[in-house]
């Protein structure tokens, strides 16, 4: 078996969930719950693997300023509460 290319380590609160539809958030958002409306179909990317965060284009979000951030937060909103 091929030894991976980088080492696994276990993931952080810093560490990227990515989902489907593009939104993206901090892991330590979802642990807390702040997401439980969305989906968990979400890729957590490890925020030292910037290969994958420059294709998903989350790496250039995560160097601007955070309201320019196209988070799940500030993409998705969960529905109202009846």
């Amino acid at each position: 078996m091929a030894e991976p290319s980088t080492p696994t380590r276990a993931p952080n609160a810093e560490d990227i969930p990515s989902w489907p539809d593009g939104a993206w958030a901090h892991l330590g958002e979802v642990w807390r719950r702040d997401f439980d409306w969305k989906s968990d179909d979400y890729e957590v990317v490890l925020l030292k693997d910037t290969v994958p965060l420059r294709e998903l284009v989350i790496l250039d979000e995560l160097s601007s300023p955070p309201s320019s951030h196209r988070s799940a937060a500030a993409t998705v909103h969960p529905p109202p509460a009846e």
